[in-house]
């Protein structure tokens, strides 16, 4: 099965209550489907309230961070993880009828699909094996000082929106990349190549 044939882009956010996906739990998750030319299909939002042993095992930082984005305060009006997980299964099954969804954001890869398979397990069949991670695209441009730098607002609505924006960006570069006459180019000068991202 290739990239080609998979429709759309399943892009996630989550707001945890640390790094390690054993100890800790999902406090706040945004998903939003996109067709390949990115356009909105459908979203899901939802604040979950968290069990006690999670909240005793997170650190100080995130308590501070989760504190600023005003989270914290509304915590407790959240929802059990059991019916978001229900939801999303069915928004999953929804476009899943010929092909997997393309798991898509900004660290995903190492991050949010750990979180995914030990919180909301029965959303991993929907997901294809490769992923779009923002987050290595912006890696790699920052070796040329290229890349976008996120307001990380550390809401999973607002920060999903930032890095779909973001990835329209990179779009916008690396089709003046790959642009015809750029390709026709077949002997691409020194200074060509130092400004390939310019």
């Amino acid at each position: 099965m290739k990239i080609k044939d998979m429709q759309y882009l399943f892009w996630v956010d989550l707001e945890t209550t640390g790094l390690h996906p054993t100890f800790h739990s999902i406090i706040e998750f945004a998903v939003v489907i996109t067709d390949r030319n990115l356009c909105v299909m459908d979203k899901a939002h939802g604040i979950v309230k968290p069990h006690l042993w999670p909240m005793l095992t997170i650190d100080n930082e995130c308590i501070a961070m989760h504190q600023k984005s005003g989270l914290f305060d509304q915590l407790e009006s959240g929802g059990p993880i059991d019916f978001y997980e229900t939801h999303l299964r069915d928004l999953c099954l929804k476009y899943t009828k010929d092909y997997p969804l393309i798991m898509a954001g900004s660290g995903v890869a190492h991050f949010d699909r750990k979180f995914i398979e030990r919180h909301l397990p029965l959303l991993t069949p929907f997901f294809a094996i490769r992923c779009l991670d923002v987050s290595v695209i912006r890696t790699a441009l920052e070796f040329n000082d290229k890349a976008y730098t996120p307001m990380r607002y550390h809401r999973a609505e607002d920060d999903i929106i930032e890095t779909i924006s973001e990835f329209r960006i990179y779009l916008k570069m690396f089709n003046t990349i790959l642009s015809p006459e750029r390709a026709c180019n077949v002997k691409e000068s020194e200074s060509d190549r130092t400004n390939r991202l310019t």
